[in-house]
């Protein structure tokens, strides 16, 4: 709550997960600040659901976007999947939030990141 500047975490942990993830995880980790911005805009409840800290974090951010922000960010290939990632860290902020430990998903990722290791070195066979 004392930071003054954004940071603009959601980069650098896209960037990081790129080589290894499908675009579509990529898109929900690089996106997830502009969908807080996108449904602070077009759900007037929805910053009212916010904590302290995302509400401080939102105004670094930009605050919730201008009409052709979210015109634009409404044609996003991934809107759906990104919203609920969005949903899902908004109530991982909650004090009273069970989640299991990582370990549990880390089968899951390491799935994601083999299939779309060999689809890439695939597409790279093929063309080249």
């Amino acid at each position: 709550m004392d930071d003054n500047h954004d940071r603009v975490h959601e980069e650098a942990g896209a960037d990081f997960l790129q080589p290894y993830l499908p675009a579509a995880v990529v898109d929900c980790v690089r996106l997830h600040v502009a969908a807080k911005r996108y449904l602070c805009a077009t759900r007037p409840d929805y910053l009212r659901c916010l904590s302290d800290a995302s509400i401080h974090s939102l105004q670094l951010q930009g605050g919730p976007m201008g009409d052709d922000e979210v015109t634009a960010f409404a044609r996003e290939p991934n809107l759906e999947a990104i919203l609920q990632v969005r949903y899902l860290d908004d109530s991982g902020k909650r004090q009273d939030m069970q989640t299991p430990p990582v370990t549990r998903f880390l089968p899951l990722v390491r799935r994601l990141a083999e299939a779309h290791l060999q689809t890439s070195a695939e597409a790279n066979t093929a063309g080249g």
